[in-house]
């Protein structure tokens, strides 16, 4: 494919017939890792081992289907095909916010899959003395506390909703993703979030994708400090944040995998567990169970940067943290 439009994101370089404003341009001399085009997509996948009604997997290929907005077919780890109408592209060569949702989601992961890597289900970003990243169910809130510590304390977003984790030497780095939130509307309500940049998701009235700066890009040498496992509160029950060691830190970063179906379909097992185990052994893991309403937010966040502060002096004094019970 030539022409079009060149990014890089999550360590990768992307061609790209669309334009993807959440990306960062990348430069002409680096060697094109995905390729991403327009085509006319068969309703299913030949040969599919696995077939739902929005998913069928191939040894080398994905259709992933999802009505009302396109479908896209990721193969080898190096191509992405879009069947879309054209009412989903606008000014011609830029696809509409929910059909690049899906292709720098769950598209491009399959592809990271296929090419042998391990996306998290997290969102990370980057604070004084390393990056700290949040994972949890769906709805659990790992958007919003990035949102908060965006706009409350100007750290930088460095991904929303997935991260790639690269270990380098006895480090963690978090590699940048595309520069958005997506966030429900009460939460962009209780943030105070305000920006012009905002556009509501086709499929969800209550859900927002908002878009953000380039300043995560200058924060990409970071390494990943910390990893928090986000859990409600019951009703009474007092909220905790308490660290977790040994066998209890590999389930939290496993339970993250992101679609571990297309983990367990797409690698070794054993090269899944050895990347899980490199990312527990090298950073913090710590169980954050919070209230969920959202007018507690201020309080239980300075409870989160009050352990963090706490956690910086122990390291400093080798004394480590061991903060067990209640905030």
């Amino acid at each position: 494919m030539s022409g079009g439009f060149r990014y890089r994101t999550y360590g990768l370089i992307i061609q790209s017939s669309f334009r993807l404003p959440e990306l960062a341009p990348a430069a002409e001399e680096f060697e094109v890792d995905v390729e991403i085009a327009g085509a006319t997509l068969a309703d299913h996948l030949p040969a599919a081992e696995i077939r739902t009604n929005w998913l069928e997997l191939s040894g080398s290929a994905a259709l992933l289907k999802v009505k009302g907005i396109a479908n896209y077919l990721t193969t080898d780890g190096r191509l992405i095909l879009v069947d879309i109408s054209p009412e989903m592209t606008q000014d011609g060569d830029e696809l509409t916010p929910d059909v690049r949702l899906y292709l720098l989601g769950m598209a491009l992961m399959t592809a990271v899959y296929q090419r042998g890597g391990v996306p998290f289900h997290m969102s990370s970003i980057a604070m004084p003395g390393g990056t700290c990243a949040f994972s949890g169910d769906s709805g659990d809130g790992k958007s919003t506390i990035a949102a908060w510590l965006y706009q409350r304390m100007h750290f930088p977003v460095l991904s929303d909703d997935v991260s790639l984790l690269q270990v380098v030497g006895n480090t963690i780095r978090p590699l940048p993703g595309p520069r958005k939130l997506k966030l429900w509307k009460d939460s962009l309500a209780a943030i105070k979030i305000d920006y012009q940049n905002i556009k509501k998701d086709m499929l969800d009235e209550e859900k927002y994708q908002v878009y953000l700066g380039d300043e995560a890009e200058e924060n990409n040498s970071l390494s990943l400090r910390c990893l928090f496992l986000l859990e409600r509160c019951a009703p009474n029950q007092s909220p905790v944040i308490r660290q977790l060691q040994g066998a209890e830190a590999f389930q939290g970063v496993m339970s993250s995998v992101h679609r571990p179906a297309l983990a367990d379909f797409y690698l070794p097992r054993e090269t899944l567990m050895k990347h899980v185990m490199n990312v527990a052994e090298r950073i913090e893991v710590v169980l954050y169970r919070r209230p969920w309403d959202l007018s507690e937010l201020d309080s239980t966040m300075r409870h989160l940067l009050d352990f963090l502060e706490s956690s910086s002096r122990s390291a400093a004094s080798g004394s480590g943290c061991e903060i067990k019970g209640e905030i």
